[in-house]
């Protein structure tokens, strides 16, 4: 496998593939616990894709290997809010990048891909102004806790979830 691969903003089209990748990453949570999880249905996911992609004003950035999209990362960049000088919490005051997808298919996985899809989408975030960014994962993910750790993101919040 080459090392080469390329960052890169999602472009219209791009959903078929980004498509695939989601049904790649419900399944693997999916078979995790299937409790909380489900696989999407493939059917209209590529236009569902398509139709967020050309009306995003997110972030949202692929990588691309031999011409393959590898991984994706949608993002969303915050503004400082009209009532920053009233927030309790610092990074509640200030403009920030909130992550809230990263996935990359299994295969490319360990080859930098994710990683670099996080620098680059921290990269504009900070040149869009933000001082912070911000990751939602699964907390028993064994593949998310450790790669945002190594990342240098710090758990500064805790969530419950339960069925009802």
């Amino acid at each position: 496998m080459s090392d080469e691969f390329n960052i890169r903003s999602v472009r219209p089209g791009d959903g078929n593939a980004v498509a695939h990748s989601w049904v790649e990453f419900g399944q693997y949570y999916a078979s995790r616990d299937p409790a909380r999880f489900r696989v999407p249905e493939m059917e209209g996911l590529a236009e569902w894709f398509n139709s967020r992609i050309d009306a995003a004003h997110d972030l949202w950035l692929v990588a691309e290997r031999a011409g393959k999209i590898v991984g994706f990362l949608e993002a969303r960049l915050w503004p400082a809010p009209d009532d920053a000088a009233r927030q309790l919490m610092k990074e509640l005051s200030e403009p920030s990048l909130s992550v809230t997808t990263l996935f990359v298919t299994e295969r490319e996985r360990g080859h930098g891909v994710g990683r670099s899809l996080m620098q680059a989408a921290e990269d504009r975030g900070r040149g869009s102004g933000a001082t912070s960014a911000a990751v939602i994962a699964i907390a028993d993910s064994p593949l998310a806790v450790p790669f945002y750790a190594e990342m240098e993101y710090r758990q500064n919040t805790i969530g419950f979830w339960k069925p009802i």
